[in-house]
């Protein structure tokens, strides 16, 4: 696989988080014999002016990351977080402008919960438009970012972005479904997190990039879904392939006790819950459904 190859799959993996004023007040005028007002002048959302100039710069040749730029995406992917930082520090003093540097110093804000930092970075690059190659994953970014800020509108609308751009993009697919557990939609989020799995199924077969963990995850979510829709088999069932696929992630024990003690299975819940508090250093079961 080339170098180019390997960040481009690299930048798709990263993820991995209302409305701003967008409105235009109206202008009052004089006209002679007729009305007074004008109809108010609507100001562009910032993200469907990006997505324009975004959608503009397709098809075009962008270089490959240097070596640098790409170690920092792997240490981001690899939750290396203050490796990556390090060598955005050496990558800022080279080139104190760079979007590019401003983009992954974000992404690292973002990874690391520090979500109100990490927004104006998305917005600059959103702004400056694209400027190198994968630089349209700001989009995905930046909704992950609105949405851990409790922003769900303008979320739904910077992910609806990113497909534009990428229409099968695995962990956006992902981000929508749970955007839709988290409103209470599990019928909604049910239909994203199918195309999410399929997107990741797809993306495994043609990279040949184990992708076992982040199905998992997509799994657990589903997991949910068929919970709040009261499927207890299918939930039970989904559960049940994300621990299979990933036996390190606390999270589907945790849904599972759920599932296991409306279905009337004490003696289960109780061994999921252990299991679940076993792997997990929370003192208390996570909120706002799984990630």
């Amino acid at each position: 696989m080339t170098r180019r190859g390997a960040h481009s799959i690299v930048a798709l993996l990263l993820v991995g988080p209302w409305a701003l004023s967008c409105g235009g007040g109206g202008e009052e005028g004089a006209t002679q014999g007729g009305d007074t007002t004008r109809a108010p002048q609507a100001t562009p959302d910032p993200i469907d002016a990006a997505l324009e100039v975004f959608k503009a710069a397709r098809g075009k040749h962008w270089p490959s990351p240097s070596p640098r730029i790409a170690g920092i995406y792997q240490s981001i992917f690899a939750r290396q977080f203050a490796h990556a930082e390090k060598l955005l520090g050496q990558e800022a003093l080279e080139h104190p402008s760079s979007a590019q540097v401003t983009l992954l110093r974000s992404v690292v804000l973002l990874f690391t919960a520090r979500y109100a930092d990490a927004r104006p970075g998305f917005e600059r690059v959103l702004e400056d438009g694209p400027t190198f190659g994968g630089s349209d994953i700001v989009f995905h970014f930046y909704g992950t970012c609105l949405m851990r800020l409790g922003e769900g509108e303008r979320a739904e609308r910077a992910y609806r972005a990113m497909l534009e751009l990428q229409p099968g993009h695995a962990e956006t697919l992902k981000f929508l479904g749970i955007l839709e557990l988290e409103r209470g939609r599990p019928k909604g989020a049910l239909v994203w997190l199918e195309k999410a799995l399929a997107a990741f199924k797809e993306l495994e077969r043609t990279t040949g990039v184990d992708m076992a963990v982040l199905r998992a995850e997509v799994r657990t979510n589903l997991g949910e879904a068929y919970l709040q829709l009261d499927q207890l088999k299918r939930a039970r069932h989904s559960l049940q392939i994300s621990i299979n696929l990933n036996a390190n992630n606390s999270k589907p024990h945790y849904v599972l006790s759920r599932v296991l003690t409306r279905q009337g299975d004490g003696e289960g819940a109780r061994r999921a819950m252990q299991t679940y508090r076993r792997m997990t250093t929370k003192a208390n079961p996570p909120t706002g459904g799984p990630r």
